[in-house]
């Protein structure tokens, strides 16, 4: 914040003056300090900021519903949040402004800052803000949430602090080559990793530049691969003075599961802890047992859903999903504790992203044919869940994962038949949109004398919050629809009820995401139509200069080293130093925020909706 109160600021054409920024510097100097402490809990970005400003929280928005809707301008070019990224600058920079006048944080506002560092998934914000706890002589004063804080903004553990991206989790067995002791891999092998990361990454390129999507979340998590730092915090949590509840407990097996110490974690907490022990045979299937610890009803160690979700977070980001569901199991049955939907909806997430192709054949160069999953783990996940005993019911984001397996497989009937079932979801979201638009319109036109600014931004958030959900489904039935036409060959018989009669119902109940003009094979050539109801975002292209990053260590491998490749293919270096003129998408959303007074609805509104 200080850079900002200290930088000229602009409110449209109007220049705040300097006077009117040090009175703003002198007072937040002069606020109490129980008063600054009840800002900052206003600006937590896990109970204040992402229920009440950010439109996405919840959602897992995928490259392509940033590069085609407007779900785009809410993202770094890394794939952050832009909020999280602003908020840790303005309350580090309220921080130095007490600082500078002898006024110390408290341990819950060090809280709150750990959790906005985790939020914006800068890891030596968070390491700084530890140390510097130091050395406002609170150090004796950290108590078993501040290591559980500090032990989720340092890991990411929390769903909210990776994006809801689960595959930017997973771990790699090129990240863990060099730090995993008894995990060697020879050079042609760790040539074939260096080569499949670097194409994952070149064919990630961000609509926003030239910037790998997920550059940034490789760099950081490849940084979590190292099992020291977890290790030494676990032990210093035991040897300390600190009574260690879930929460803690938690945080130190999904940070474990980060580092790819599933050992560690097996013996330290699982057994020492709960009397879980995992052996491994010499047959190579894998034996959970163990016992029960008496605990009381209100002990904070005893076993909850939480800890569940937290195994399963540590087993299957290091593709052991069988092994994970055999520990929950387990410990469900011994401690009484009944399965969730989410549980089940996170076992799901994850296979399907340890089964896609990068992941599969990782693990199959690596030499670990164990781990590697294919897509019928998914079907039988789904199966296991939605029938006796468990009944589970699965979400928009489940059906999604389906759909997307399905499609993988070439599977297009069923594919289809799911995508005829879910249509009614797409249309149930538009009137929602549509009062959501007019509760903010209208609040917007009465202004705060007559509304509360709660009332005001809570319009505001719900308009918000509806469209990027109507964004990302329209994104999702989009790919759907795109990647449905495209597997759709000639080969089918003529006649076939696929091309005669599914495809056209398809096209008849998703021509709002369709393009102008739809094609597809059939046995007797090409099928070509006009589609007048097709709508498009109010986007445009714009170009940019921008010179291309260079390559990092640990990133990606030096572009010299494919300048010639075993297949004879010449890599030119230079291209990562010259300048390009860039793509960028920019998005114009229907805004109805400007509206200043009340005016009727627009006669293309539904349309802009469709």
């Amino acid at each position: 914040m200080e850079t900002v109160l200290t930088r000229p600021t602009t409110l449209g054409s109007l220049e705040v003056p300097e006077a009117a920024r040090q009175q703003a510097r002198e007072t937040i100097q002069a606020l109490p300090p129980t008063t600054f402490s009840e800002l900052l809990r206003c600006l937590d970005p896990v109970t204040s900021i992402s229920k009440w400003v950010e439109p996405s929280d919840g959602l897992y928005v995928d490259r392509a519903a940033m590069e085609r809707t407007t779900l785009g301008g809410e993202f770094e070019a890394y794939g952050i949040r832009k909020i999280y990224g602003d908020l840790i600058v303005c309350v580090m920079g309220l921080v130095s402004l007490r600082w500078k006048a002898g006024h110390r944080p408290t341990v819950e506002d060090f809280h709150v800052l750990l959790r906005c560092a985790g939020a914006a998934s800068q890891l030596s914000k968070a390491k700084k803000i530890w140390h510097m706890m130091e050395d406002a002589g609170l150090a004796g004063q950290r108590n078993g949430r501040s290591y559980a804080e500090f032990a989720k903004a340092r890991f990411l553990t929390e769903p909210l602090y990776t994006q809801y991206d689960k595959s930017r989790c997973r771990v790699r067995p090129i990240d863990l080559a060099n730090v995993k002791s008894g995990m060697s891999l020879s050079r042609r092998a760790l040539r074939t990793l260096r080569l499949m990361r670097y194409k994952e990454m070149e064919s990630q390129t961000h609509g926003a530049g030239m910037v790998p999507f997920g550059a940034g979340m490789r760099r950081i998590t490849r940084s979590l691969r190292w099992p020291v730092p977890v290790k030494k915090m676990w032990a210093t949590m035991m040897r300390g003075d600190l009574v260690l509840d879930e929460s803690n407990v938690c945080a130190a097996i999904v940070a474990l599961g980060r580092a790819g110490s599933l050992q560690f974690m097996e013996r330290e907490i699982l057994w020492r802890l709960y009397l879980i022990r995992v052996e491994r045979p010499g047959s190579g299937n894998v034996v959970v047992k163990g016992g029960r610890v008496e605990m009381q009803a209100h002990s904070p160690l005893r076993p909850t859903v939480k800890l569940l979700e937290a195994i399963v977070e540590a087993y299957c980001s290091n593709a052991e999903v069988a092994r994970g569901l055999k520990v929950v199991d387990l410990l469900s049955r011994r401690y009484a504790i009944p399965m969730p939907a989410k549980l089940w909806f996170d076992v799901l997430e994850w296979a399907y992203v340890q089964a896609s192709l990068p992941a599969s054949q990782e693990w199959r160069v690596a030499g670990w044919p164990g781990k590697s999953l294919n897509q019928d783990s998914v079907q039988m996940i789904w199966d296991t869940m939605t029938q006796a005993p468990y009944n589970v019911e699965p979400g928009f984001r489940q059906y999604q994962i389906l759909v997307n397996m399905l499609l993988s497989r070439n599977r297009l009937r069923q594919a289809m038949a799911y995508m005829l079932d879910l249509e009614p979801f797409y249309r149930s979201l538009l009137p929602e949109l549509e009062d959501a638009f007019g509760t903010e319109a209208e609040a917007r036109a009465l202004g705060v004398a007559t509304q509360t600014a709660a009332s005001v931004r809570a319009g505001a958030m719900g308009w918000d919050a509806q469209r990027a959900r109507k964004d990302l489904v329209f994104s999702i039935f989009q790919g759907w629809v795109h990647a449905l036409l495209r597997r759709v060959r000639g080969r089918h018989p003529a006649g076939d009820a696929l091309t005669t009669v599914l495809v056209p119902q398809l096209v008849a109940a998703f021509r709002a995401v369709l393009p102008p003009t739809v094609a597809y094979r059939v046995a007797t050539g090409k099928v070509e139509m006009a589609n007048a109801a097709s709508v498009r975002h109010r986007v445009r292209y714009v170009l940019e200069r921008r010179r291309r990053p260079l390559t990092v260590k640990g990133d990606a491998v030096s572009p010299s080293f494919f300048r010639h490749d075993r297949f004879g293919k010449r890599r030119m270096a230079e291209q990562w130093l010259k300048v390009v003129h860039v793509p960028r998408l920019v998005t114009r959303p229907l805004d109805p925020g400007a509206l200043l007074r009340r005016a009727p609805r627009p006669l293309d509104l539904e349309r802009q909706f469709t």
